[in-house]
């Protein structure tokens, strides 16, 4: 029954991607820095484009953490888990990043409510990062050899990012 959801979500999530392309055709193409103008949708198309991309952020570290735990093992160093594993959490940060670029863009032409919102989820990709980066940290500083206890602290030190206000 659980193997039968899991399924249904992925299957789900793939119909979502197609939308994303069908977003592209109306002109939400990610570029935030160019005139939207002549767009009045460019909000709603960049945030929808945000969140696809957040699902499939969730979809691969779900993947990932699946993966870690069935082989009940770190995976080495340059296989396709391993890269993965490292950059899951620097994937969630640039995605915070994107969303805090919307809110600096955006956020005071819109209610309290929908700036709120968009505070919100770039804290939840703060928190997915951070916390990746943590459920990752042996698998990413273990297996690189070198001074392992400088490199967790640097990795666990990544949450002091400051937090957007208003």
């Amino acid at each position: 029954m659980l193997l039968d959801s899991s399924i249904a979500h992925i299957q789900s999530l793939s119909s979502l991607s197609g939308v994303g392309s069908q977003l592209d055709d109306y002109g939400g193409d990610d570029d935030e820095d160019e005139d939207d103008n002549e767009n009045p949708f460019s909000f709603q198309l960049h945030l929808l484009h945000h969140r696809l991309d957040f699902l499939n952020l969730c979809v691969t570290a779900r993947g990932l953490c699946a993966e870690m735990k069935l082989t009940g093992s770190v995976p080495m160093k340059g296989t396709r888990s391993f890269l993965h594993q490292r950059n899951a959490c620097h994937c969630f940060y640039a995605l915070a990043s994107r969303y805090f670029r919307l809110y600096s863009l955006h956020g005071i032409m819109h209610t309290q409510q929908t700036r709120t919102s968009l505070r919100m989820l770039y804290a939840l990709c703060r928190f997915m990062g951070d916390a990746l980066s943590k459920v990752f940290a042996e698998a990413v500083v273990g297996s690189s050899g070198g001074s392992n206890a400088s490199r967790l602290s640097r990795i666990h030190s990544l949450a002091t990012s400051p937090w957007p206000v208003g």
